[in-house]
């Protein structure tokens, strides 16, 4: 088979089946706040120890007599490690479904092999500021800056299955002016939510001949496959929120934050371009809404108890499509030119998903306060693999993917605050969080030879899964009271 055949075979499959896996639950970011941080975020809607409670509740700004800034930043440093066996296979079409044949009964001395990708999921810095005032005995306002999605993983070159997963980043801000009215001890608040986004999602051409069928189309490794980014775009949301302060040690918050229709414009690049005329594509993504219910109490002039728990209406989000096509292809057998209208790069299937945390406060002195949190995050990707039974005799896949191989949580955290005046204090947490290792079954396929064997494709299978699945987090706040 010609290479030139090879490549406009390959990118043809690429384009159906590329995997853009980085939006995905079991990655939304919870870190807004250092004191937050400290209790596991435990009750983050409800407490109002900092300005950094509008972000998650709008109706928090009343808590505040003066104009109060909160403004710092968590380091996330995830630890997530991958290891499977990497296999290949012709699939044949056939009247009764697909006949699956293992590479190794048709050429000989071809063996499957191991690879493994050791902490591919990026450090990260994740900034927060927020500020909440009073414009009169009734009504606060407030605004807040941060983020509730992001995330960027990156296989090193030397995995062995690249063109499964190589990299996918996602970069979410969101920017809430909100109000708030309250009256005797409840107050009710209403935000706008501005989101921004971009993101890449890659595949590529495996190094060290990997891949048996690239390695005939003469490729060397590292040629992009399906390269797609966008340019950034915005989505407006809102979030209602409210605060009942039912005795002088007790108060209870709930807070909707409304999901995002995002759809942002980007770019389809790839290096095997002979198939590519023009090339870009709307990603348009259902990002979830958010229920949060919180309770804080305090005991006595130490100790106070905080409780939350978080829904996160993950069901909304099936997969990931690209609309408003304007690409042309030519198709790799007749050469005609086929003009694409929409694309699904990946069935998600998410599940909508739990959080729950509990923190434990200790206020030995004015001047400072410790910390201590617990929660528990539930993953959203189903468990078991997903059916492949009308395929005939190819196997099933898992839902879980390499690049998010989402699991269930456990979060341990611990914080504290030290106020050097009435005016200015500093916040200070970290949390350790960890997960099972978990089965992850991906495959990638594309016709071998359109024109001289149509009805065959050649699939890479890793069968695996994660070998660690850890976090580190730091965070510092400033807070200052006018």
């Amino acid at each position: 088979m010609k290479a030139k055949t090879m490549q406009r075979a390959i990118l043809a499959a690429a384009i159906s089946a590329v995997s853009c896996h980085t939006l995905a639950a079991g990655f939304q970011l919870q870190e807004h706040s250092s004191a937050g941080l400290g209790r596991a975020f435990a009750a983050e809607n409800t407490i109002g120890d900092t300005a950094a409670i509008v972000i998650r509740n709008p109706a928090g700004s009343a808590l505040f007599e003066d104009i109060a800034i909160s403004g710092g930043f968590n380091y996330v440093n995830p630890n997530i490690s991958a290891r499977g066996e990497v296999s290949h296979f012709l699939d044949f079409e056939t009247e009764n479904g697909v006949n699956r044949v293992p590479l190794g009964a048709l050429v000989p001395g071809y063996e499957p092999f191991i690879t493994s990708g050791s902490d591919y999921v990026t450090d990260a810095f994740v900034p927060n500021f927020s500020i909440a005032g009073r414009i009169d005995d009734c009504w606060t306002w407030g605004f807040g800056a941060f983020s509730n999605y992001g995330l960027e993983s990156d296989f090193s070159s030397g995995f062995g299955a690249l063109e499964v997963a190589d990299k996918a980043s996602i970069l979410a801000v969101n920017l809430a002016p909100s109000i708030a009215y309250s009256w005797d001890n409840f107050s009710v608040g209403l935000s706008l939510n501005a989101l921004y986004g971009e993101g890449e999602f890659r595949t590529s051409v495996p190094f060290n001949d990997a891949n048996p069928f690239f390695t005939q189309g003469g490729f060397s490794g590292g040629e992009r496959i399906l390269d797609y980014e966008n340019d950034g775009d915005w989505d407006f949301s809102w979030t209602i929120g409210f605060l009942w302060q039912f005795d002088e040690h007790s108060r209870l918050g709930f807070s909707y934050q409304d999901g995002f229709d995002f759809e942002a414009d980007g770019d389809i690049r790839s290096d095997l371009n002979s198939l590519i005329d023009l090339a870009s594509a709307d990603l348009t993504i259902d990002i979830p809404g958010i229920w949060e219910l919180g309770f804080y109490h305090r005991f006595n002039d130490e100790w106070g108890f905080a409780a939350g728990v978080m829904y996160t209406e993950w069901d909304d989000f099936q997969e990931l499509v690209l609309s408003d096509v304007r690409t042309q292809v030519n198709n790799p057998v007749t050469g005609e030119r086929i003009v694409i209208e929409e694309l699904t790069l990946k069935e998600e299937d998410f599940e909508s998903n739990w959080r729950a945390s509990f923190g434990l406060e200790w206020y030995p002195c004015p001047e400072v306060t410790w910390r201590a949190g617990f929660a528990w995050d539930e993953g959203t990707a189903q468990a078991g693999l997903r059916s492949a039974e009308s395929l005939g005799d190819l196997s099933d896949i898992s839902y879980r993917t390499l690049s998010i191989p989402d699991t269930d949580r456990w979060w341990v955290s611990f914080g504290g605050t030290y106020r050097w005046d009435q005016n200015f204090s500093i916040d200070a947490g970290f949390s350790y969080l960890w997960g099972d290792d978990e089965s992850v079954i991906e495959e990638f396929s594309f016709p071998v030879d359109p024109v001289n064997q149509p009805g065959v494709s050649g699939t890479t299978r890793f069968d695996g899964g994660t070998t660690e699945t850890e976090a580190w987090l730091f965070g510092v706040n400033f807070n200052y009271t006018f």
